[in-house]
């Protein structure tokens, strides 16, 4: 059964007004979450890279040590340009 045109108008219109309406009333309770939502869609790439950062940089330590684990440099020297790039 097909609706006609101007009915299936009136329904859509009807939810976009419910879903309008739901919004407004709620408006203070989700405002907070979209906040939230935008900060974090934002400082995701940051914390990715830290995150590979930080897996990265102990492996390169780790490979430009001579002796054993007791005499463990800081930094043995420069970082080179992929583990600053990453």
């Amino acid at each position: 059964m097909a609706l006609s045109p101007q009915r299936e108008i009136g329904i859509w219109g009807i939810v976009f007004l419910t879903i309008i309406g739901m919004l407004w009333l709620l408006n203070d309770i989700l405002f907070p979450f979209l906040l939230g939502m935008a900060l974090a869609y934002l400082l995701d790439p940051i914390a990715d890279k830290l995150l590979v950062a930080a897996a990265l940089i102990p492996i390169f330590i780790i490979t430009r040590r001579a002796d054993g684990f007791s005499d463990l440099p800081l930094f043995g020297g420069p970082l080179p340009l992929w583990v600053l790039v990453v």
